[in-house]
Parts: structure tokens; sequence; C-alpha cells
């Protein structure tokens, strides 16, 4: 890709926000402060609460130091779920961190994972399955069922 395009590459609509938003995620040092410097909202996964109300601040103090304020709206997170009570086995989520600190298991827990976040001033969540369901629309139905009531 060099000077702005792309071979073959049509877009039909141009997105209707205007300014368009740019979400960025990561939390190395760099990255919570590119978010802070550049971004309009900050969205990792795969961090604890602990982690992300720290990479917050960072976020924060990074967008200060350019003259600049993030949203407080603008702090969501990633969250893995399985609606199935028992977790299968999985690969660490990223070193240091228990696959279990991050990933959710059964309907209950997480809906109280989401009370957790929201308690912490987390607002956007984009909460996804860790396997494809083998149907959608009756996940996204227990979905809802489960959390949406939380949506404010």
């Amino acid at each position: 890709w060099a000077g702005g395009e792309v071979d073959g590459l049509v877009l039909d609509a141009r997105p209707a926000q205007q300014p368009l938003e740019v979400w960025l995620g990561g939390q190395a040092p760099a990255a919570l402060a590119r978010a802070g410097r550049l971004g309009d909202g900050w969205l990792p996964g795969a961090i604890t609460i602990a982690a992300a109300v720290a990479g917050r601040d960072a976020v924060d103090r990074a967008a200060a130091a350019a003259g600049r304020e993030i949203s407080r709206e603008h702090f969501g997170i990633n969250v893995s779920y399985t609606l199935a009570d028992v977790l299968p086995d999985l690969p660490p989520a990223r070193a240091n961190v228990d696959v279990r600190d991050v990933v959710v298991a059964g309907a209950a827990p997480l809906r109280d994972c989401l009370r957790r976040w929201i308690d912490a001033g987390f607002t956007k969540f984009v909460v996804r399955p860790i396997s494809p369901p083998a149907d959608w629309t009756a996940e996204l139905e227990a979905l809802a069922t489960t959390v949406l009531d939380l949506q404010t």
C-alpha cells in the first residue's frame, strides 16, 4: 500500500460519524501513551480490572501531557466469555495473567463480571464468545437475556 491507494478496493460509503473516532488498544507503556496522545478511546482485552484501571490512568496522563482529555465514556474492554459453566482448556491469555481472570464462564458470572467493570468506570464492552457458536441467533438471544438490561 502506497500513496493511500489499494488496487481493487472500493469504498461505497463513508462513515456517517464525523469526525470518525479512533479507539486504540494495547497495554504496553508505548501503547498507553499513544492512546492518550492520539486516540479517542481505549479498548484493551485480556486484562484484569486492576491493570485496566492503571492503564486508564496512564492513558489519562498521556492525554493531559498532550493537552487533551479523553471522555470518561470512551474507556471500554473486550470481554471473552462462554455461556457454558466451565471454561475449556485455554492457552494463557498473556504472561503472568491467569486465563480465568480474563475469560468468563457462565451467564451469571458474565453478568457479575460486567457489573464489576461498570463499577470500575468502564462504559463500553465488546462481548465475544471464545469460540464461534453453532447458532449465532440463539447465542445472541441468550447473551441479550443475560446482560442487555445492564445497558444504560
